[in-house]
């Protein structure tokens, strides 16, 4: 059988053009050494690996001290950048001595990418091609070493780096997003940004600074490095491409993109995938996809994300909780006491749990009159738990409304909500605002003749609260809602689509409601 001449090629050479694509491009290797960290997943190729290795390799030699990459989540920023790049620096670019610190908001991320960095180093071909350059002498979580006194330290924002200097340092999402609306967590976030992480530099005239994310913020790690530094290399590739926004750097880069809302690497992220991933609602959009982080104004609940409940009863629920948000004082001029009623239901159809606005007031009163009128909603509304924010009145308001369910004929639980948890009154309602989005969260309707539907009076009023936060006169109801949604969250009842998909085989823990609540 005839045998065409470029499939004779000897395997001594095969083997020597890998080894020499590999030492030339960061992106052939990222390419040839996939298999190792990634078995299970294959390679895709896209523009984006390789503009992302591009800037890296020009960090290697030099280009640049200061590099800044913003891509949306996905992009293979973290394995590039945490795991494959020190590895190729070690080896195919003969540098073993180099030292990298690897920081990110939680260590296990780092750690986890040690892991994953010695997993190619010691693999068999790894060595076959520069296992006479480098060899690991050391291998843990926290530190790889290699035998020519390189090495790669794995740590966090809160961790310590006392005595390690590194000659490149990369800063791997250093804001949880979780918690980037947490000012307290951002300003020691950025504390340590400017006044630790330049003096674990080798060399303050030669060695580098790469910083990695998603934009979560106006002052993330990256917004506040913009301002800090005073030239540095930014590489923002949003998911869609926005023309206002292009993006050039000195290496030459420039977005290949030309058409607005033009997807960034379409074989991974194809048009239904972004439009799935686009319902996160669009402060995350634009944070986590786009790399804008726009300042957090109104319209962070929006009116058409609450879903219509029509009939005069309430579905067999699972679980019903209420929230009290207490005035600091019983003065004309203050803030209201404000009640929301929560039931979960779980959707026949879907099998996804599903929130239900049961009621919604608020009064300012006395104390006296605002337990009666609590316990009295708890007791109509056959409560289970209620949640009081932990404030001074507020444990006034647990105690006195204690007393009074003993004589109510209804029994609840009392739950003492801490706040500062969560960081301020943004950050609450920021932390619930997919469940909205999502479409999992009702408020009761009426149907006049004509069959248009109205909401209720108070549901009116509490939509009205929300949605103008945060412009609203009063943000009571506001303060009540995302406290409630949140302790479902905590407690494991206010699901996402994709959380309740994840744990389907669990069932809920609390009892069943047979009976509907409504009309109330």
């Amino acid at each position: 059988m005839d045998i065409l001449p470029e499939l004779m090629v000897p395997s001594t050479a095969l083997l020597g053009a890998c080894k020499n694509l590999c030492e030339r491009s960061l992106y052939e290797f990222v390419q040839h050494f996939w298999h190792v960290v990634e078995p299970a997943a294959e390679f895709v190729e896209g523009k984006v690996l390789e503009v992302i290795c591009d800037h890296l390799e020009a960090v290697t030699y030099g280009d640049f001290r200061k590099l800044i990459i913003n891509v949306p989540p996905g992009c293979s920023k973290s394995l590039i950048t945490s795991v494959f790049w020190p590895a190729w620096m070690w080896g195919p670019v003969n540098r073993p001595s180099m030292r990298f610190i690897n920081a990110s908001y939680s260590v296990y991320l780092t750690e986890r990418d040690n892991e994953r960095c010695a997993r190619i180093m010691t693999s068999p071909e790894y060595q076959r091609y520069w296992g006479d350059r480098v060899k690991l002498s050391k291998i843990g979580v926290g530190k790889i070493q290699t035998n020519h006194t390189g090495w790669k330290f794995a740590t966090s924002v809160e961790g310590t780096t006392t005595g390690e200097r590194g000659d490149f340092i990369i800063i791997d999402d250093a804001n949880n997003p979780k918690k980037s609306e947490s000012k307290a967590i951002r300003d020691a976030t950025n504390l340590w940004l400017t006044e630790v992480v330049p003096t674990r530099l080798n060399n303050p005239r030669k060695s580098a600074i790469v910083n990695i994310q998603q934009r979560t913020h106006e002052e993330d790690a990256t917004g506040t490095l913009l301002k800090f530094w005073e030239d540095c290399t930014h590489l923002m590739l949003p998911m869609r491409y926005d023309p206002n926004r292009h993006c050039e750097t000195e290496i030459g880069f420039s977005d290949w993109r030309t058409e607005e809302g033009e997807l960034l690497w379409e074989a991974r992220f194809p048009e239904t995938a972004v439009r799935e991933l686009e319902r996160m609602g669009p402060y995350a959009v634009s944070s986590q996809l786009q790399q804008s982080p726009v300042p957090r104004g109104g319209g962070i609940i929006q009116r058409d994300w609450w879903q219509e409940w029509p009939h005069r009863e309430s579905p067999p629920v699972e679980f019903v909780v209420a929230s009290l948000d207490t005035a600091i004082k019983e003065k004309e001029e203050n803030d209201y006491y404000a009640l929301t009623v929560w039931a979960v239901w779980l959707d026949p159809d879907t099998e996804t749990p599903k929130l239900l606005m049961l009621n919604a007031w608020k009064e300012r009163a006395t104390l006296a009159e605002i337990v009666t009128r609590t316990v009295n909603t708890c007791k109509a509304l056959r409560v289970d738990r209620l949640v009081i924010e932990d404030k001074a009145n507020g444990w006034v308001a647990q105690q006195e409304i204690r007393k009074a369910i003993k004589s109510s004929g209804h029994k609840f639980g009392i739950t003492m909500f801490d706040p500062r948890r969560y960081g301020d009154k943004m950050a609450r309602l920021l932390s619930v605002q997919h469940l909205f989005s999502e479409g999992l969260v009702y408020a009761p309707v009426t149907i006049d003749p004509a069959g248009n539907t109205n909401w209720r009076e108070w549901a009116e009023m509490a939509i009205d609260e929300i949605a103008n936060f945060p412009r609203a006169a009063h943000d009571d109801i506001t303060d009540s809602t995302s406290m409630a949604l949140r302790h479902l969250r905590d407690i494991g009842f206010a699901l996402s689509k994709v959380e309740h998909s994840r744990a389907a085989e669990s069932d809920m823990a609390h009892r069943s409601k047979s009976e509907p609540l409504y009309p109330v």
